[in-house]
């Protein structure tokens, strides 16, 4: 079934109407391989969205994620303290349980030294699952940290902290049912293909639109989400009319980004013309690179 952004041009990026996308200089980091086709999901969507928030809240030059157990529940609306308690009597079993198994399956380690000090953790690499064995093993001599992933070849997706706020991730029917598990894995995967240097934003092999309003989206990439196109399709159409994808026309030369059209005169070389999908919410340093200093002049930010 074809995917159809009904008044597509409305949506279209223009220059004349101010600041279009906000910049962000914190960003967080999610392992690529923990949405894909061969790795399980995890077990419940409240493990999922506490895994989300820790790595949200990661220090990666202490190496900790000095988030608190009650902390975790105030901030996801799992328990609110009680007028003149000092502190929380009891933990919601939805996070005792998701912080077990995280710990457990080896995506997280405790740092607190004994269990009357407050909870705090590290991430760790995130595990390879083994099929044969049905178990979750944790790579060896990988640290989670960007330089050791990258060296050792596994992927990482960078993501703006705004992008992904508590008040998405929060245990509420009204929040789930709007932030559904998909429309999470789907954005954060729409961030691991987004490259300003190169594509001006998502990968456009991987979804753009044709002068139709037809979404073309790659298979292989709605197989990772475990989805049908139509369903990441209308994930995207969500994400646009929210604002939070916006289709620029750009400029391409030799399939690398050179500029957007509304923003700059054409190349002087053979280009093409292509819709590409850009993020609302941008990482600040992404912007500062050798290769966008020179493109920047040629974008609408």
């Amino acid at each position: 079934m074809v995917v159809q952004l009904q008044n597509w041009s409305k949506f279209l990026v223009q220059n004349n109407t101010g600041s279009q996308f906000d910049i962000q200089p914190q960003w967080f980091m999610v392992q690529r391989k923990i949405i894909s086709e061969v790795y399980p999901d995890f077990p419940d969507p409240d493990t999922f969205r506490i895994y989300l928030y820790l790595c949200r809240h990661f220090d990666h030059n202490d190496k900790r994620c000095k988030r608190s157990k009650e902390k975790i529940c105030i901030d996801l609306n799992y328990a609110k303290k009680q007028p003149g308690a000092p502190r929380l009597m009891n933990y919601p079993q939805e996070v005792n349980f998701a912080l077990a198994w995280l710990e457990n399956n080896q995506f997280i380690r405790r740092t607190n030294r004994n269990n009357h000090q407050a909870f705090q953790c590290e991430i760790l690499t995130a595990p390879d699952f083994v099929p044969g064995i049905n178990a979750f093993v944790r790579p060896v001599n990988v640290e989670y940290d960007w330089y050791s992933l990258k060296d050792n070849n596994h992927g990482y997706i960078m993501a703006p902290n705004k992008a992904f706020g508590d008040a998405i991730l929060k245990k509420s029917s009204s929040v789930r049912k709007t932030w559904t598990d998909r429309k999470l894995k789907t954005w954060l995967s729409l961030y691991a293909h987004t490259w300003l240097e190169y594509f001006g934003g998502v990968d456009p092999d991987i979804v753009t639109i044709d002068s139709n309003g037809t979404l073309v989206i790659s298979e292989w990439f709605c197989c990772n989400l475990k989805s049908s196109k139509t369903q990441v399709g209308d994930i995207i159409v969500w994400l646009i009319s929210r604002g939070l994808l916006k289709p620029v026309e750009c400029y391409f030369v030799r399939d690398v980004y050179y500029g957007d059209a509304g923003c700059c005169n054409p190349p002087a070389q053979t280009y093409d013309i292509k819709i590409v999908l850009r993020p609302y919410y941008l990482i600040q340093h992404k912007l500062e690179s050798v290769e966008m200093k020179q493109k920047i002049g040629r974008m609408i930010l």
